[in-house]
């Protein structure tokens, strides 16, 4: 029986759109595609300022809301008719403080005074109504560990474990358990809620979990998705699906933990998951059917349904349905714009929350335990305050598919049996910045052996498989443990490209005892290697991808043309192979292609087209033959610029190149760059970039201190400047990547810097002398 009251009116919405919004599910014909051509995908700060305008427009909305609970005694808070709108406020809530915990908002902090008041309502409101409630208890779990949080949650979580049914499921009221009429889309707020609440600390009897998952196995439909109500004959809808697949992850959580090494075959899901991806449908409107999809997508770390990017598609449709006053529209029936808004913010910004881990999808047992990556994934959340995903992703898509994440997780308890490709993929992964990481399940020595076997073909060589020193830098990124566990890897010179765990930390993980001293070095290590590839402050939004996207078809052509040479030789010269072609990318976006050419410096005098640029790098003692010298020499008189970077910011290389430069051009010195030089203004190209201040990566700020002002060196040579310096690298931020260990320049002052270094080369060649003339080597 249907009851509406004054608080109720939200509940009216979504059991519509439980019904409107309902279709069969059909197979997909799109084709296999993550972004379908004529589809323009978002960028992050597109999708930021849509979430920023949606905040502002739900902000305003929540106070005229709140108009009758101000200036009431907080005894009278409670009342059930204190609010005519409570559901909608409810959501509003919840929304806002969800963005609060990842926008640099101060409005949205839970003690300002734009959400004070609304936090002490959903403190003490007590309505026993289901989707109230478990909006409640889900606005409340956004908050921090607090006493008054906790009694409150803890009030709420009650009233929803209390208000199932007979059958397991809930209808629109919680005040009468003992019935047995139910339906799906109250039945997926109830556990929602009180997942919430048990995910932020709230202890609920396994009972709940049990019995909540036969309800949604009992009254699935054949084609394995879901109907409104659940009797036999109703069509399977969209929302529907998604409530019932959403709802068995959930109840997983919380249910058989067990570690097991091959992965427990369940239809139930499996089918659900099924036609949930055949009938995605990235171009509905219908947002409280958008949101379900975002909520199987995040639990499940599904990052395509059907073949197709469900975030990028679904924040593309959103982007179009925004107002000018910062609202959302869409089809769900009676939602008002308030409750439209803040399904379209949730989906937003939940999705754009940053992917710390993605587990690599291959033919074996990867997924044996569901829960292990969505379990490390909620501990670093609390490490970091802040919303975190994890995706699974397949083996056979391309390897920029995986650069969403720093850390690529490959566990398992045999072999994987990679292909030569699919080696070739993982080397091509780790060039890009990416970090690959390996836990053994079980034990196995035939993984571990794998591991280390695929590891070294994709470093530098079998001496590079070595375990990881008690002071590496992965271990002093993240709580600095006394007795740091037994690791091995893979390094190029600069970083590692494979960190292998042989212990089976990853039970742990899908045990989940976040709680347990004994397994601390389990739950310490995803930590260690997020924070370790990503820097401590590194983790990047869903949508702000290292790719650099290709030149448009019909961008024109090129302004300008340059040739530089990253110079060969023996020693580790070349670590990172992807950082420059990386910034040709971004330059030719400026209309800029430069070309690189791998040439020895002895081969220099014989290239036709001489190279404006020679960038000489590298770590460990510099070692060059006399004539390397004389070439290097040769070139720089004849006009040619050299650029001498000491990787990572390595010392002893640092030292023996500047010991080489002093011998070479005996008459001239290493100076600082003057501020006001053009290599910094930027005044010589459109293509350059004005640099007044850089970062430095903290890694170089806590052994050196704050600066703000680049340190590079020149040296003047025929009154030009011939040799430029760098004791701070410059190379590794060109990956986009803030690998903590390096010293150098972040990856946005690495750019800068590069750019404007390779473009300065270009001008520097005595083919610009008037230029160079006018301009004057002190830097007017």
């Amino acid at each position: 029986m249907r009851r509406w009251g004054k608080c109720m009116s939200l509940a009216a919405i979504c059991v519509a759109v439980g019904l409107v919004g309902g279709m069969r599910l059909e197979a997909d014909e799109t084709g296999a595609t993550t972004v379908p051509a004529g589809v323009q995908s978002p960028d992050d700060e597109e999708v930021l300022r849509a979430i920023q305008r949606g905040v502002d427009f739900l902000l305003k909305d929540m106070q005229t809301r709140l108009e009758p609970a101000r200036n009431v005694p907080e005894s009278q808070l409670s009342k059930p008719t204190l609010l005519n709108s409570a559901g909608e406020f409810t959501l509003e809530a919840y929304a806002l403080l969800h963005a609060g915990r990842d926008l640099k908002d101060p409005r949205l902090y839970f003690r300002d005074d734009h959400m004070s008041l609304a936090v002490n309502v959903l403190e003490h409101q007590q309505i026993d109504h289901t989707y109230t409630t478990a909006l409640q208890c889900l606005a409340l779990a956004e908050l921090p560990q607090l006493p008054e949080v906790k009694d409150a949650l803890g009030r709420a979580a009650k009233r929803l474990v209390a208000g199932t049914g007979t059958a397991g499921g809930y209808t629109y009221t919680l005040e009468n358990p003992g019935r047995d009429a139910h339906d799906q889309s109250n039945s997926q707020y109830g556990l929602l809620g009180v997942w919430a609440a048990a995910d932020w600390g709230i202890d609920i009897s396994p009972k709940y979990w049990k019995e909540t998952d036969n309800f949604w196995r009992t009254i699935q439909n054949e084609d394995g998705g879901w109907s409104y109500g659940g009797g036999k004959g109703e069509a399977s809808t969209l929302t529907m699906t998604a409530a019932g697949v959403a709802s068995l992850i959930v109840c997983q959580d919380f249910m058989d933990r067990t570690p097991v090494l091959e992965r427990v075959a369940d239809s139930a899901m499996d089918n659900g998951v099924s036609a949930l991806a055949r009938g995605f449908d990235p171009e509905s409107d219908n947002l409280y059917y958008m949101y379900g999809v975002e909520r199987v997508g995040l639990a499940s770390g599904t990052k395509y349904l059907g073949n197709k990017n469900w975030y990028r598609l679904g924040a593309a449709k959103l982007l179009k349905l925004q107002h000018e006053d910062g609202s959302f529209g869409g089809s769900m029936t009676g939602g008002d714009p308030a409750v439209l808004t803040s399904y379209a913010l949730l989906f937003l910004m939940r999705g754009r929350a940053p992917v710390a881990i993605n587990k690599l999808e291959y033919d074996g047992p990867w997924n044996a335990r569901l829960r292990d990556v969505a379990n490390a994934t909620k501990y670093l959340e609390r490490a970091v305050e802040k919303h975190l995903n994890w995706q699974a992703v397949p083996l056979d898509v391309a390897f920029e598919e995986w650069l969403d994440a720093p850390v690529l997780l490959i566990t398992g308890s045999k072999d994987p049996a990679f292909s030569d490709d699919d080696v070739a993929k993982l080397q091509a992964f780790v060039n890009a910045g990416g970090l690959i990481a390996s836990v053994t399940q079980g034990n196995s020595r035939k993984f571990d052996e794998a591991m280390k076997r695929y590891a070294i073909r994709i470093g530098p060589g079998a001496d590079a498989w070595r375990q990881l020193p008690a002071d590496h830098p992965l271990f002093t990124v993240y709580s600095h443990p006394k007795e740091p566990p037994e690791l091995y890897g893979v390094s190029n010179g600069l970083r590692e490209l494979w960190i292998h765990c042989p212990a089976d930390f990853d039970a742990s993980w899908q045990i989940g005892d976040f709680r347990s001293k004994l397994r601390r070095q389990a739950w310490e290590l995803p930590a260690q290697l997020v924070f370790y590839a990503a820097g401590k402050e590194g983790l990047r939004s869903k949508l702000d991808s290292l790719v650099v996207p290709a030149l448009p078809a019909d961008a024109g052509s090129p302004k300008q043309y340059i040739k530089m040479v990253e110079l060969e030789r023996d020693g580790n010269w070349n670590p990172e192979p992807a950082a420059w072609p990386r910034l040709a990318r971004m330059l030719a976006n400026r209309g800029v292609v430069l070309s690189i050419d791998h040439v020895k410096a002895t081969a220099l005098a014989a290239m036709a087209d001489k190279p404006v640029l020679v960038h000489l790098a590298g770590t460990g003692k510099l070692q060059l033959t006399e004539d390397e010298q004389q070439a290097l020499k040769i070139y720089v008189l004849s006009g040619g610029t050299l650029f001498v970077e000491a990787l990572g910011g390595d010392a002893d290389f640092r030292t023996s190149a500047e010991e080489m430069l002093t011998k070479l051009f005996s008459d001239a010195k290493l100076k600082t760059v003057p501020a006001n030089y053009l290599l910094y203004t930027g005044a010589f190209s459109k293509a350059a970039t004005p640099i007044e201040q850089v970062e430095y990566r903290k890694w170089w700020v806590l052994k050196n201190g704050s600066l703000a002002t680049p340190r590079l060196q020149y040296m003047t040579l025929e009154k030009r400047v011939g040799v430029l310096f760098s004791a701070e690298d410059i190379t590794s931020g060109l990956l986009g990547t803030d690998t903590w260990g390096i010293s150098g320049y972040t990856p946005r002052s690495a750019v800068a810097l590069a750019r404007n270094i390779v473009l300065f080369a270009d001008i520097n060649m005595p083919r610009h002398a008037a230029t160079q003339e006018r301009d004057g080597a002190s830097g007017k």
